[in-house]
């Protein structure tokens, strides 16, 4: 795959994700699926949200932590008595 870039020709092929892009792109995903499962403490979102809070290490940034726990928060929202409405 070639792109052009200012008339120069870039090559993609091996390119990767840098991590931040990751971190936002995952808390991001976590948020959204937290907005859909609102209020119904589904036990198989928490054990991801789990996983992914367990994962992370020292060095990902405080808005990856903000977003996994506005998600667990989210999904037990009002202690699962309550949910998201238009």
């Amino acid at each position: 795959l070639r792109l052009a870039l200012g008339g120069a020709a870039a090559s993609t092929e091996g390119t990767r994700a840098d991590r931040p892009t990751v971190e936002s792109c995952l808390g991001t995903a976590a948020l959204a699926m937290a907005c859909v499962m609102a209020g119904s403490g589904h036990l198989g979102s928490l054990r991801l949200l789990r996983v992914l809070r367990r994962c992370a290490d020292n060095d990902v940034s405080y808005g990856f932590h903000m977003s996994i726990s506005m998600a667990i928060g989210l999904l037990f929202l009002g202690g699962g008595r309550l949910t998201l409405g238009t």
